[in-house]
């Protein structure tokens, strides 16, 4: 019944966090008292919570003596004391106070983790985090009666809130790396925080629920101009060595041993759990393969390093160690597997997937210290109930759900009689093929997409990485501890070996279809699968597995199959326009045509509106290639994903207002990219595209602005349209309006829907524009209290009482319809991602920016 009682305990807290407005305190007092009342009437009645048995006296509780029905009493006090588990830790838990945010404040914390040195384009970017103690206004350095109230600083003791930090410094300030905070210092900085709000769409990663997941409460960079108040320097150390923690130290001297080797990325993800060197290449060829939880510390590894300590204390024990009288050989071996685990969490850094998975080592081992016969299914159990009550927000981690459904599977598939019969090396094969097949659904609903040729893959990778590439990687970080001559030349002879794995790897990655895109997957059609696949497994009535198997098989068929895409029918057009922050990207969606419009921006090396955003909505929608990917401009927040989209999805044809300056930017590339031109037009399954500037006759050449060379399209299903202006100004506009006279036969600048030209700046959408175009929803592509305030407020005044607008930094993703066989138009969108996906822990848009974010 323990089993019973944990998975109720875990649904009670996933369900909690699917809520999308938090319960009210009231509610979870009641939760308390039913609580009570249970445990009460159970030991009144002689009811026993633990045994299978159940007996009650005669009474309208009478229902309850059923065969063996304890279960239904588990089920209820798992689910009501989980419930009330997370409510109450939710309840008591830190956060940074709105106050604080948005405006400058001097904080002192301790840093914490691994920081991270990264290029951008406006220098380079150190990247930490940092454990507040104390925050307050920059005024409250002067003593003065004002700044002492209780307004200007707030101070954390016990549980204190994290925040993660950038600091931008020039390139030539690189040496200076000692001298910026590094792990286990305290430090006063002078920054400015911004409330965890991240883009939303169909399909993406929820970036604001990676956050909470990860206990960030607030991001920000540093005010590094900050001069002195004081007469002390606002961003100073204020305790702690230079030289740092033991990870800090080892993390410095892997980064040395490793740096010459092409597999540097990978080294370090094993050894201390640092991603951040894993090459954009590296990492698409891990995806395409099925193979990126290789590099995640997981259960997997833990356990490998758990095994390596329980063989090493074994071999001690039979050196010699046999001959002490009270030494168990059991128990040594498990001492020695749970000290080489603990050492590998100290040398990750306490990070959440690696507490989780030492807390499933400690599980098993739990048998063996208490002397008892290991039971598969309430090992797993133990390892939910204590990952979820060391760390309740673990069950909104992916990792956490594909690494428990990965033990459950593998439990699952040795109880079968034919598998427990064969050999080892076929029971690996085994595992491999139900893992494979397993998890399938899994991946389907979180990344939309699954690699072909996995199971070749994993075949080879699990066993390399397993038994010899982990460890390999463990004795150079030993070496490296005292000599980094001799762990580099042993990281020479590791690459040796690694290049034969990865070279195999990357042919699998090459070959045509290494990855099907499968659309997506709802939750219930998630549980209802893993519900039938395990009955298949585990069920002992021949007729009920033979059942559960016939269901499988047709919601195989149906989703690999004989599922109808949710597209568009002949004469509609779906337009989305995505979340992506201070930039623009488009999708517009026909039968059987796909126009992707502008990529948005870049941030970084490693991150762009393509992989943040457009990327995951195309393999959500189910879309394999791009017909045309249109781009407005050259501005780097139009155009910053192009490279990634080209390089990640098959595109028939690009085009743009700027090919040349793309172009230049592309190189190499096997893309062309021509130029749009007024005149322009084609129709997709009874949809209409014109493209309206630039090359308008005898008045092109007075558009010079990079701006006002921006495509613009309008896209018309009978008598609906929409008009795509890209960056284009008023300037722009008027020479439009010129070009495009209003005639008897109707007015070609009309539209339903108009995106706003630059983001909804005051240069744009002038009323001399919005009297001829005539919109009835207006759409605004701008980041949350982006630094140009756009949409401008002198934009929104022109715009009539009547006139719907959104705005992409409230609403998130929107989507809206034109329909060629409707005589109406309907001004409410299809959906607003933020709205769709709105929980509880999301941030809102407040009451007191309607009329400025959002209408």
């Amino acid at each position: 019944m323990f089993v019973s009682f944990v998975i109720a305990f875990v649904l009670a807290v996933f369900s909690f966090y699917q809520l999308k407005t938090l319960p009210p305190l009231w509610l979870a007092v009641a939760m308390l008292l039913v609580l009570v009342s249970i445990v009460l009437m159970a030991k009144k009645n002689g009811v026993s919570l633990r045994t299978r048995p159940l007996s009650l006296p005669a009474s309208r509780f009478s229902w309850l003596k059923r065969p063996e029905p304890s279960w239904v009493l588990n089920v209820l006090l798992g689910f009501i004391i989980g419930w009330s588990w997370v409510f109450w830790q939710t309840f008591f838990s830190v956060n940074v106070e709105p106050l604080w945010l948005d405006k400058p404040v001097v904080i002192q914390g301790e840093v914490v983790g691994l920081p991270q040195m990264t290029t951008t384009e406006r220098g380079l970017r150190y990247r930490f985090s940092m454990r507040l103690h104390h925050i307050r206004d920059p005024e409250s350095f002067q003593p003065t009666p004002k700044n002492k109230s209780f307004e200007n600083e707030q101070a954390w003791y016990g549980s204190k809130p994290t925040v993660q930090l950038s600091w931008y410094l020039r390139p030539e300030a690189k040496p200076l790396k000692p001298f910026l905070p590094e792990p286990k210092q305290t430090w006063q900085l002078q920054v400015k925080l911004k409330t965890n709000h991240g883009s939303m769409n169909l399909g993406a990663l929820d970036y604001e629920s990676w956050l909470y997941q990860n206990h960030i409460a607030a991001k920000g960079y540093v005010v590094d101009k900050v001069g002195k108040a004081d007469g002390t320097e606002v961003n100073r150390l204020l305790s702690g060595e230079v030289e740092s923690g033991l990870r800090h130290q080892l993390a410095q001297r892997l980064q040395n041993v490793f740096a010459d080797s092409p597999f540097k990325g990978l080294y370090q993800a094993l050894s201390y759990g640092d991603r951040s060197a894993i090459t954009d290449g590296q990492w698409q060829v891990l995806q395409n393969t099925g193979t990126v939880h290789l590099m995640a510390i997981s259960g997997l590894h833990m356990g490998m390093v758990a095994l390596m300590g329980y063989l090493l204390f074994k071999a001690l024990w039979w050196l010699g160690l046999y001959r002490i009288r009270h030494l168990n050989l059991p128990l040594f071996g498990a001492t020695g597997a749970l000290l080489f685990a603990s050492v590998y969490l100290v040398l990750a850094g306490f990070s959440i997937p690696t507490q989780r998975a030492y807390l499933m080592v400690v599980a098993v081992l739990l048998f063996l210290f208490m002397k008892r016969t290991f039971q598969p299914w309430s090992a797993l159990a133990l390892a939910a109930l204590l990952v979820v009550l060391w760390d309740v927000r673990s069950v909104l981690s992916l990792g956490f759900w594909l690494s428990f459904l990965a033990v459950a599977l593998i439990f699952a598939v040795l109880q079968i009689p034919l598998v427990k019969r064969s050999p080892k090396w076929q029971q690996l094969i085994w595992i491999q093929l139900v893992l494979t097949f397993g998890l399938a659904p899994y991946l389907i609903w979180s990344f939309h997409f699954l690699p072909t040729f996995s199971l070749l893959a994993n075949l080879v990778a699990v066993p390399f990485v397993s038994f010899i590439g982990l460890p390999m990687v463990f004795l150079a970080s030993f070496l490296a501890l005292s000599s980094t001559s001799i762990a580099s030349q042993s990281v020479v002879w590791m690459d040796g070996l690694w290049e034969l794995v990865w070279s195999f790897l990357q042919t699998l990655s090459a070959w045509q279809n290494a990855s099907i895109t499968l659309g997506s997957l709802s939750l219930w059609q998630l549980g209802l699968c893993y519900f039938l696949m395990f009955t298949v497994l585990l069920a002992r009535n021949r007729r009920l597995r033979l059942a559960a198997m016939f269901f499988l098989l047709i919601g195989v068929l149906w989703v690999g199959v004989f599922s109808v895409k949710d597209r568009p029918q002949n004469g509609q057009a779906w337009l989305n326009v995505l979340d992506v922050g201070q930039g623009q990207a488009l999708v517009i969606e026909t039968q059987n045509h796909v126009l992707v419009y502008d990529t948005g921006a870049k941030w970084g090396t490693k991150m762009d509106g393509a992989k943040l955003a457009v990327l995951p909505f195309l393999r959500a929608r189910n879309w394999t290639q791009v017909d045309r990917v249109m781009v407005s401009h050259s501005d780097m927040d139009h155009a910053g994903g192009l490279k990634r989209l080209l390089n990640e999805i098959d595109v028939k044809e690009v085009t743009s207002g700027q090919p040349e300056v793309l172009m230049k930017a592309l190189r190499p590339t096997e893309y062309t990219i021509e130029s749009c031109r007024a005149g322009q037009q084609w129709q997709w399954d009874g949809v209409d595209f014109f493209v309206l500037s630039p090359g308008m006759a005898g008045l092109d050449k007075s558009l010079r602005s990079d701006n006002d060379r921006s495509c613009v399209l309008k896209v018309s299903a009978g008598a609906h349209s929409i008009l795509v202006t890209g960056d284009l100004s008023a300037r722009g506009e008027k020479k439009l309006l010129q070009a495009y006279a209003q005639t008897a036969d109707g007015n070609p600048l009309s539209a339903d829907i108009l995106v706003a030209g630059h983001h909804g700046s005051r240069y744009s959408t002038a009323p001399e524009w919005l009297a001829r175009v005539q919109p009835k929803v207006v759409l605004f592509s701008s980041g949350y209290k982006n630094r140009y305030h756009f949409p401008a407020q002198q934009t929104l005044q022109r715009l009539d009482s009547k006139v719907r607008w959104f705005n992409t930094a409230c609403a998130g993703g929107i989507g809206y319809l034109i329909d060629r066989n409707r005589d109406e138009f309907g001004s409410e969108p299809q959906y607003q991602a933020r709205q769709l996906q709105l929980k509880w822990y999301h941030h809102r848009c407040s009451p007191e920016n309607k009329g400025i974010l959002f209408q």
